[in-house]
């Protein structure tokens, strides 16, 4: 289903009908999360249910607006991501800049289209050295690196 080891202080989980199952809800309840998994159109309701796929049919048929409320998260965030893949296509995160030993200043280099567009886009620069790769330098690379701490990665080839 997830990885629920890693889950931590999470208490809810959203995931789409594709992960409908008992055993999925059992783990879940084994490490004290609430799966919010759209229950099957034809999914009926135990007044007294036996186990945790069960009581969450019950409270998602008898509670759809409290029920709704926490699974919109789950379409929210699809519509952020599809939104994002709009606009920069499918930028691979962390963008790796590297260091080019070619030039005599120290010099970066990012490669491809989408990571060339989100980093020209976050500098306000043109992209120079054609769509796919872009040049920057000691100020462009200070001013990066603190507007995008956490998506980007120096790497230094020999």
């Amino acid at each position: 289903m997830l990885d629920l080891q890693t889950a931590g202080l999470r208490e809810k989980v959203v995931r789409d009908p594709a992960f409908v199952s008992v055993r999925n809800y059992e783990v879940a309840h084994e490490y004290g999360v609430t799966p919010y998994i759209k229950p099957k159109d034809n999914a009926v309701f135990r007044p007294h249910p036996a186990n945790a796929y069960e009581a969450h049919v019950l409270f998602a048929t008898r509670f759809p607006g409290r029920w709704r409320s926490v699974y919109r998260w789950r379409v929210k965030a699809e519509c952020a991501i599809h939104s994002e893949k709009a606009v920069f296509g499918d930028v691979k995160i962390p963008i790796v800049l590297m260091a080019d030993p070619g030039h005599e200043q120290s010099t970066w280099r990012v490669e491809g289209e989408e990571e060339c567009a989100v980093i020209s886009g976050v500098l306000g620069r043109e992209v120079t050295g054609g769509k796919e790769r872009m040049f920057l330098y000691g100020p462009h690379m200070a001013d990066l690196r603190r507007k995008l701490p956490t998506t980007t990665v120096c790497m230094f080839l020999a």
